[in-house]
Parts: structure tokens; C-alpha cells; sequence
């Protein structure tokens, strides 16, 4: 009971043969809600109902507009409707200072470091709330949520902040470079022992994501370093011994498998539908090494996946921790790859592709600014703080996050490739209020220190919570590659878009 709840919500519900339709005011929830977490173990087939107080002089006032239409295919739809949507909400930039939130987020990472032997990384989760936090990953991870490689990346890239930056991002990817990878033995290694570890070791899978994530920023990062003056034929071979092993696991058909089984590289998730995953790495092989074999792989797999699925938006398997379901992952992943072949080609077509994977992944964006709880110390998300630019996560629960802050550079990309503002839009968004939470000198948060931010949050019961307050280093490289691939990529429009 909430006089501050000011919307309402269309609802539909299924019951035997009847499918109700609705508008419910204020927003009630359904026919799905939830109890304790948002995850299936937490969910409940019930209404969750709200309520205004009655008071003398309590007004409320709705206003729906519905609009009958269709469209050929689901491309014009999605490019049409959401279009509307965002011109007539007019999400507002929650503008941020940029060049703090990069120093400020570069600069808790050194500390974060874990050494033990001759291994340096970062476990593959912290307490953002808790100064004494315990180890509670015991393993370091290249992909995916672990994103060592990334990190060392992004630590070389900015190595004029701080001289430290390029010897700990050599001593991170040095860590790795023992680590089998033609069958692959794991996708990082455990502090304790060295042994190969799992991202997520009840699946006993190594995931093509992991690889992806990890193979295409090293190569990026060998690039820089070439570039730079300085060689690392040590890098090159590790990721050419992967890459050799990896092009043998191409289907006819031009996918390739979701996952193998450590140390023997036996297919154990068959599944094709994420196979984008690889194209990028395979495209900045080529760069490398200007060897077509690399190329002409990453097109066949680009065109099966487009084929398979995603010109109809079927955009599904993105992340590991959830099986193929459709996911906004998988569309920014396949914005990425898609652009990587434009880029490589100079073919209209991969463009064309990667409008639509983009305008699919936008769809997940929230731009509204959901009303939460202010003055609330028992919630994890600050209530005076906007909630546009936060986006679902997945379809099967109502979690949210910050993950397309990585994903700047590419629609500040397809809006200098197609001239479409539309895209420089999302990209401001996407770059400033992704940060409103994240800790800074001037404001704390519940958080342990400037540069904190947790990895989700929920806007649905428990509302301004969620799962747990954990930090991943997910969270800051993918917001590092906001800013910086979006600098590297043009400096005066990334000035612009920072402003």
C-alpha cells in the first residue's frame, strides 16, 4: 500500500481456455511474482496486488493509449515500436563525470589481487558492502563473470593512469598461459593449487563463451601491445593453439558446439545457438595473422546464425549459468560479432545484422524510471537513483544489471556507420546511467569504498534487492569497455557522448 505508486500495468492471463487481458492500476504484478529470490526455487503462480491508501483527497489519475498495428516480420516491429516508445518516454541521461568513474574503478583493482605461488588474479567474486570480505570464490576465471583477461586489457590500456597497471595485467595473463587449451582443461585455475578450474564446476563444461571472451580480448590486447612496440609471441601461440583446436569443432553448417568436456574436448552441450560467441576472436585472428582460414570460418558461422534464428529474434543463449533462452547476452554478443564482420568485410550485410541484433538487445533496456523505496537502509538500490538503463537479464526471472555498459562502443559504432541518432542515444545512456550506483569520492552508497558497484539488482519483489551484493570483475570491465573501445574507436565522439 503505496500512494507513491503512480502507473499502472497491462496484464494477460492464461486461465484454461480464457486468456485475460487488462490494465491493473496501481501496477499489480503477475501472474508470476515472488518469494525470497527471483529464481524458479523463489517464484509463485500468484497476483502480487498494489494498493493505494484510502485517504480524503487522495486523487489518482491513468492515461492508456493502445495501438492496433502489425508488421511483416518481427525486424519492423521491434525497429518500429520500440522507437515510439523511447521518443514518447524520452528516457533522461543520469549524466555522470566519466573520467572519474574510470580512475575510481581502475583504481581498487591492484588491491583486489590475489598471489598465491606464481599465480596473480582476481577471484571470481567480492563483497562490494563488506571491507573484510572473506574469499569466497577460490578460483580465477579468464571469462565470462571472470573476465581476468579482460581485466589485464583494460589495465594496459590504461596504463598512463598508473605505472602499475601493464606489469600486474603481464603477471594475470602470464597466470593463464599454462593452461591446456587444445582439447581445453579448464577456464581458469584455482588459487590453492594451480589445477584447471570451471566457471560453473557442477556443469563440468567448458563453454564456447568463456573462450570467446577470453581469446578475442588477448588478441585484442597483443594487437595493442604490437602497436605499442613491444612483442608477445607467447601470447599469439596460446591463442593459435586454441584457435586450431576450435576451428576442427566447426559443424557443417558453420555453428559450433556450446560446450566440451574438460581435458578431452568431447562435445557435451551440442547446442549451435551460440555460436557467435567465437566470431569476433576469429576475426581478430585474421587481423593478425591476415590468414582467410580465420575469416571465412567467422562468415560461415555468422551466416549460420543468422539463418538459424535471429533474423526471425530468436536471440538465445548468451550466458552459460542459464540454458538457450532467449537472452539480451546473446543480442549484444551478436551486435559484437556482426560488427566484427562488417568491419573485417566491408559487407552491408553484417551491418544490416547488427541493426537488428541491437535494436532486439535495447528492447531489454528499462527507460522508465520505476518508483523505489528512498531512505531505505534494508535495500541494496539507492530509491533517489533513476533505474533507466538498467536491463532484464534473462526471460524466466525479473533480475536486473548494468551489463550493456560494455556495449557503448557498439551502438556508438552502427550510429556513425548508419547516421541513425537513434543509436548515439542508446549509447549516452548506456554509458552514464549504468553508473549511477557505482561508489564514488562524493557518495558511498552502502558500498565499501569509492569504484564499488554490485553485480544485480531487482526491481520486482524483493524490491531494490536481489540475490546478493557481490562484485564480479564482470561488472567494471565491462563498463571499462564502455568507455574505452568507444575512445579507441573515435576520441571526439566518445568526448561528446561524455560530456
Amino acid at each position: 500500500v503505496d500512494e507513491n505508486l503512480r502507473f499502472g500495468s497491462l496484464f494477460a492471463e492464461q486461465k484454461g481456455k480464457i486468456l485475460k487481458v487488462g490494465f491493473a492500476y496501481p501496477g499489480s504484478e503477475g501472474e508470476f511474482t515472488y518469494q525470497g529470490t527471483t529464481y524458479p526455487d523463489g517464484q509463485l503462480h500468484e497476483w502480487r496486488r498494489r494498493y493505494h491508501p484510502i485517504r480524503d483527497g487522495l486523487v489518482q489519475e491513468y492515461a492508456i493509449s493502445l495501438n492496433a498495428d502489425s508488421y511483416p516480420n518481427f525486424q519492423n516491429f521491434y525497429s518500429t515500436e520500440y522507437q515510439l516508445a523511447f521518443d514518447k518516454l524520452n528516457p533522461e541521461v543520469n549524466h555522470q563525470n566519466i573520467e572519474l568513474v574510470r580512475e575510481t574503478m581502475l583504481a581498487i583493482i591492484p588491491d583486489l589481487v590475489i598471489r598465491k605461488g606464481n599465480k596473480v588474479g582476481l577471484s571470481n567474486w567480492y563483497d562490494s558492502t563488506d571491507p573484510e570480505d572473506k574469499l569466497v570464490d577460490d578460483k580465477a576465471i579468464f571469462g565470462f563473470t571472470g573476465k581476468n583477461i579482460e581485466m589485464a586489457y583494460y589495465l594496459i590500456y590504461n596504463s598512463s593512469y598508473n605505472s602499475e597497471y601493464k606489469t600486474l595485467a603481464y603477471e594475470i595473463i602470464d597466470s593463464f598461459l599454462g593452461l591446456k587449451v587444445d582439447p581445453p582443461a579448464g577456464e581458469g585455475y584455482y588459487f590453492d593449487s594451480g589445477n584447471p578450474a570451471l566457471a560453473i564446476p557442477a556443469h563440468n563444461h567448458i563453454y564456447l563463451r568463456s573462450y570467446g571472451d577470453a581469446m578475442k580480448i588477448l588478441a585484442k590486447a597483443y594487437l595493442l601491445e604490437k602497436e605499442h612496440g613491444t612483442a608477445h609471441p607467447a601470447w599469439l601461440d596460446w591463442m593459435t593453439g586454441f584457435g586450431n583446436w576450435v576451428l576442427k569443432q566447426q559443424y557443417p553448417d558453420g555453428g559450433f558446439p556450446r560446450a566440451w568436456k574438460p581435458e578431452t574436448g568431447e562435445i557435451s552441450a551440442a547446442s549451435p545457438a551460440s555460436s557467435y560467441n567465437i566470431v569476433p576472436f576469429l576475426c581478430e585472428m585474421h587481423k593478425i595473422t591476415g590468414d582467410d582460414k580465420w575469416l571465412e570460418a567467422a562468415k560461415r558461422t555468422g551466416e549460420f546464425s543468422w539463418e538459424s534464428g535471429q533474423k526471425n529474434g530468436r536471440f538465445v543463449g548468451g550466458t552459460i549459468d542459464n540454458p538457450d533462452v532467449l537472452d539480451k547476452e546473446a543480442g549484444t554478443l551478436s551486435i559484437e560479432a556482426y560488427l566484427a564482420l562488417f568491419e573485417a568485410t566491408k559487407d552491408n550485410t553484417w551491418l544490416h545484422r547488427a541493426e537488428i541484433a541491437a535494436q532486439f538487445a535495447e528492447t531489454w533496456i528499462y527507460i522508465w524510471n520505476v518508483p523505489m523505496v528512498e531512505g531505505d537502509s534494508q535495500t541494496w538500490w539507492a530509491g533517489e537513483v533513476s533505474t533507466v538503463g538498467l536491463q532484464l537479464i534473462s526471460t524466466g526471472h525479473s533480475l536486473v544489471d548494468n551489463y550493456m555498459c560494455f556495449d557503448v562502443d557498439e551502438y556508438a559504432k552502427l550510429y556513425k556507420y548508419t547516421g541513425n541518432k537513434h543509436y548515439l542515444d542508446v549509447a549516452r545512456i548506456l554509458l552514464h546511467n549504468t553508473k549511477g550506483m557505482l561508489a564514488l569520492p562524493d557518495r558511498s552508497y552502502q558500498y565499501r569504498a569509492p569504484g564499488w558497484i554490485q553485480e544485480h539488482w531487482s526491481l520486482a519483489p524483493p524490491r531494490g534487492k536481489g540475490l546478493h551484493p557481490g562484485w564480479l570483475p564482470w561488472v567494471t570491465t565491462s563498463a571499462l569497455n564502455g568507455i574505452c573501445e568507444t575512445e579507441a574507436f573515435d576520441k571526439s565522439l566518445y568526448a561528446e557522448l561524455a560530456e
